[in-house]
């Protein structure tokens, strides 16, 4: 028997099921009992799954009285429900696409442990679903009992691989942060680079990109063409030209701008704009690339989403791009429940100036996105942080970045549960652009701030 349970990895499930209305406790013995894992889905990166935590055929056990996920042991837990639309609640949640999912409800079961967020079950149609690490496992329930021997049998077990866990800390670990401050009809750019575990955080008056062959400046300019000053971006990649000696505008015959030009996103290889205008173009939106960055040259749907996903996008020459109201181009991403998200933007043919936006349900690929996971609940944040704005996971889950109020606030991560505060800085800007840096690179862009001449901020 014994020699079996080490074979498999097991989630055992123990609910006292609290809601948020005034009833305590929610019960659902639909819930309760021996489910089998169908189906692993990487959500992530199109990898096998070698290092899933759970395989096909493993079960997963849930009792009233104990839980176990993974290689957790989670007594006397709490759980909150909710009725939710299902392809809604794993797209905004997750940042999962599922087909066939439109139209669907879904009963969310969160699962609490001393009042923090352990995870969520998913249940649809006789389904039950869950996401540990980048796999989203389906499961189906079966006719298999659980009995009280066999239950101590599995908490033991899992006690027992626990006690010898240990994780490492990267002290050298640096988050990086692209910020926009909008005042008096006008918008400002910088970039913070801090390292929470060694106290220190850096400021440049400009955006710097990180790219996978160095890094990229994006500068505002204001220019002159046929008479009429307006602003546009310059974007100087340091593996082509330098940093230094670069001349924006004569300030002698600065006049008033026609367009301005507002910075919403910047990721990888591209980045996103909205046109602000006087005579036309009011609300203009588009994504664009850093390399040979021009105007007209806005990137389609197509490019901007993951390999393989389908889509129906029309392809457009650019005359008729020029004479097309509403285009699959006019995109840009925002942040959304702890993710980024493509957003597009469909204008009104009949009223020039007006349009609608909606979110595009598709993931955003690697170019665009290179890192875009949250390990934690963002509902659940809220509750822990009630003056929530934003938060980001890093790559090794060692740390959760929090923007509240007008404070960003670093916290370590132990085993999944966020601990003690290490680090903080003022904040009150929109935040356009996140990276994170693991390993020997936490140093190597510290140093790369210091040679440009950075202003220490803490």
């Amino acid at each position: 028997m014994k020699k079996i349970l080490s074979l498999i990895s097991l989630v055992i499930v123990s609910f006292l099921l609290a809601s948020c209305a005034p009833k305590n406790t929610i019960s659902n013995p639909d819930l309760y009992g021996v489910w089998q894992v169908k189906e692993i889905k990487d959500v992530e990166e199109k990898q096998k799954e070698v290092d899933a935590a759970l395989r096909v055929d493993d079960y997963i056990y849930i009792s009233d009285d104990d839980y176990i996920i993974g290689n957790d042991v989670i007594k006397d837990a709490k759980t909150k429900y909710r009725k939710v639309s299902l392809k809604d609640y794993l797209f905004f949640n997750y940042k999962i696409e599922l087909n066939d999912t439109g139209g669907l409800d879904a009963d969310v079961y969160s699962i609490y442990e001393d009042d923090s967020f352990r995870y969520d079950l998913i249940i649809s149609e006789d389904k039950m679903m869950i996401k540990l690490g980048k796999y989203l496992y389906t499961l189906t329930k079966t006719d298999k009992a659980l009995d009280e021997v066999h239950m101590k049998e599995l908490v033991a077990l899992v006690d027992s691989t626990e006690a010898g866990a240990s994780e490492a800390i990267d002290e050298n670990i640096g988050f990086l942060l692209g910020l926009r401050e909008d005042k008096d009809g006008a918008s400002t750019y910088k970039t913070i680079y801090m390292q929470p575990y060694k106290g220190e955080a850096y400021e440049l008056d400009y955006l710097l990109v990180p790219r996978r062959d160095g890094f990229a400046r994006i500068e505002c300019a204001k220019i002159e063409k046929d008479g009429i000053y307006q602003e546009d971006f310059l974007v100087i990649n340091d593996h082509v030209n330098t940093f230094e000696s670069l001349v924006l505008y004569d300030a002698q015959n600065e006049k008033e701008l026609d367009r301005m030009r507002k910075i919403l996103f910047v990721g990888n290889d591209y980045f996103s704009y909205e046109i602000e205008s006087k005579l036309r173009d009011n609300g203009d939106i588009g994504i664009y690339f850093l390399d040979n960055y021009s105007q007209n040259n806005k990137a389609a749907l197509r490019e901007l989403i993951d390999e393989g996903e389908t889509d129906n996008t029309k392809t457009y020459s650019m005359d008729e791009f020029k004479n097309s109201l509403n285009d699959a181009r006019n995109l840009t991403v925002v942040r959304n429940n702890g993710y980024w998200i493509l957003k597009q933007r469909d204008y009104d043919t009949k009223y020039p100036g007006l349009y609608k936006d909606s979110y595009v349900m598709k993931k955003p690929n690697k170019n665009l996105v290179r890192f875009d996971e949250l390990y934690f609940n963002y509902e659940t944040l809220k509750e822990k942080f009630p003056k929530l704005k934003d938060a980001f996971s890093a790559p090794n889950k060692s740390m959760v970045m929090i923007y509240k109020d007008k404070t960003l606030a670093a916290y370590s991560v132990y085993r999944d549960e966020i601990m003690d505060e290490i680090f903080s800085i003022d904040l009150n800007s929109k935040i356009i652009m996140n990276e994170w840096a693991l390993g020997q690179y936490g140093d190597m862009w510290k140093e790369k701030f210091i040679s440009l001449g950075v202003k220490k901020i803490k």
